[in-house]
């Protein structure tokens, strides 16, 4: 018997469930960026470069150049970019730089609807299949995991630099624990957050042990521990945004100069 062409543990992802979780994680982004003020669309992010209407622009622009269209040609695209797959993804940040921010939000909700509706009409077999993917070889349903994953990190950088709170549970959030748990995380492997990696150097983490789903450790079996619960939860996001890169605040932004109490 011929062996399949992807390792057992990229194989076997729902396509219903996937699906379910990008409509979830792309609504959970526009519903952070709806009706915020016109100032707040250039506030700066961790990611160095990006502002939030960028952040917007680049996960639409990802979901626009898997539909098929091709990138928008671009001059200059800053310091913040290390490699041909961060040229790519500038080239539609750029296009989008100078847009109001509810332009952008309005073709984010387009765009990405158009992509659920293709999704939702390929098949468990279409997903089976193996695929070119960020990873490397896999199948196409360990593709959309990604997606999963990187459009909820970005939705974790629009909240933080908002001030609006993350999602701490459900679907999303514990598949993109558990694929950040699974899976060696490179910091500079988008070519974008690479500036905020600790000396300016690729980093390579496993993540199973701080992200275990113990629900002592979370808190949410102990009478009166919301205050845990919700600190653990921001500590892991926390984690999860450094393990790609993404420093502990909006680059940019100057330390509050407060310490933090210990616990």
């Amino acid at each position: 018997m011929t062996p399949p062409m992807t390792p057992p543990e990229t194989q076997g992802f729902d396509r219903d469930a996937l699906v379910g979780e990008l409509r979830a994680v792309w609504r959970s982004l526009a519903e952070a960026c709806d009706g915020i003020a016109e100032a707040d669309w250039d506030i700066a992010t961790r990611c160095p470069g990006w502002t939030v209407r960028d952040q917007l622009s680049h996960v639409l622009g990802t979901e626009m150049m898997l539909a098929g269209a091709p990138a928008p040609g671009v001059d200059d695209v800053g310091e913040h970019v290390r490699n041909d797959i961060g040229r790519v993804n500038e080239a539609w940040i750029a296009q989008r730089r100078t847009r109001p921010g509810p332009d952008v939000l309005a073709e984010f909700r387009e765009i990405t609807s158009g992509r659920l509706d293709v999704l939702a009409a390929m098949t468990q077999a279409d997903f089976d299949a193996d695929s070119w993917t960020p990873a490397g070889p896999a199948t196409f349903g360990r593709f959309m995991q990604i997606r999963v994953f990187d459009s909820w990190m970005h939705d974790l950088d629009v909240r933080a630099a908002l001030g609006r709170p993350a999602l701490r549970s459900g679907p999303v959030v514990e598949r993109a624990r558990g694929d950040c748990a699974r899976t060696r995380i490179r910091g500079r492997s988008k070519g974008r957050c690479a500036p905020g990696c600790v000396g300016g150097r690729d980093r390579h983490r496993r993540f199973a042990a701080p992200l275990r789903r113990d629900r002592r450790r979370a808190g949410e079996s102990v009478a009166g521990s919301d205050r845990r619960a919700h600190s653990i939860a921001d500590a892991r996001s926390g984690a999860l945004r450094r393990c790609r890169g993404r420093p502990r605040r909006p680059v940019g932004r100057p330390p509050s100069g407060r310490r933090r109490a210990r616990r």
